[in-house]
């Protein structure tokens, strides 16, 4: 069993050194800064109604990311729900769109690269498969944040209900952090299943999901840890810049991180045509 994992450890680690992972990271990282805030715009605007639940979320995420990091993504959470009334949003819901979008080509070709599949170089068609999962990523993030918001109202009626109050407190801080760990998942399994030029099996999709998942709250969380005990060399040497330079990197550790799952879904792909090809020979 060890071998395998050291043998499976290796081959992972020769795919991220061919396929230059951390040189690919810092375009992705590019783009991923390029389009995460006409993303954020889009989806807030389209739940203006809920803003103290985007509120909640966005407290409890506060403990995971990195200061710097945290200030930036919320200053933009909090302009985009003080602008919700302004009409806009309905009038450049195309435009925030493909903005949206920007990183797709990028996103496309990392997750094909890391499986082995040849790279359709047609733009346009990128473009519109982005398009296609940034409305498909709303939709779950729609889904998602009602259950979050169901899940709250249930527990503020629980409260009431002195049979359940020994109950509250662990259910609060269970729900609190499991939904968006779930919605993580969900957006990491979407982006291996279905960004693809062939077909993969879900049983290959969840190796790398739980990685990036696990990846991407570990990795801020340890980011986050460092970068509070090394502030005030970021500010002496950046000054203003550092909140920026610290958000640039902290993305790129999380495209790091995003693209080796999508490298470990790679190897098992791999793994298991070796296995069907050398089972056809022997039959």
């Amino acid at each position: 069993m060890l071998k395998k994992l050291f043998a499976f450890i290796s081959n992972l680690a020769s795919r991220i050194k061919d396929d230059n992972i951390f040189s690919f990271s810092a375009q992705f990282s590019y783009y991923i800064v390029l389009g995460i805030f006409p993303f954020l715009i889009m989806a807030i605007s389209m739940m203006c109604n809920f803003s103290s639940y985007i509120y909640y979320i966005l407290d409890s995420a506060e403990k995971i990311f990195p200061a710097d990091a945290y200030s930036i993504i919320s200053n933009v959470v909090h302009s985009t729900l003080d602008s919700c009334s302004k009409p806009v949003f309905s009038a450049s819901l195309i435009v925030i769109l493909w903005s949206a979008t920007a990183g797709s080509a990028s996103i496309i070709n990392g997750i094909n690269r890391a499986y082995g599949f040849t790279i359709n170089r047609n733009y346009l068609f990128m473009r519109i498969q982005g398009i296609v999962f940034t409305v498909a990523l709303m939709i779950i993030t729609m889904i998602i944040f009602t259950l979050i918001v169901l899940g709250k109202e249930i527990i503020l009626l629980l409260k009431n209900i002195n049979l359940f109050s020994e109950f509250i407190l662990p259910t609060v801080h269970v729900f609190r952090y499991l939904m968006p760990i779930l919605m993580m998942f969900l957006i990491f399994s979407a982006a291996y299943k279905f960004l693809t030029y062939e077909k993969v099996n879900f049983s290959f999709v969840f190796p790398g999901s739980i990685f990036s998942t696990a990846g991407f709250i570990l990795g801020s969380m340890i980011f986050s840890n460092y970068i509070s005990t090394k502030a005030k060399y970021y500010n002496f040497i950046y000054g203003n810049l550092s909140g920026v330079i610290v958000f640039l990197i902290w993305v790129f550790i999380l495209s790091a991180i995003f693209l080796t799952g999508a490298e470990i879904n790679g190897l098992l792909v791999r793994m298991n045509r070796k296995k069907s090809d050398t089972f056809k020979n022997k039959s």
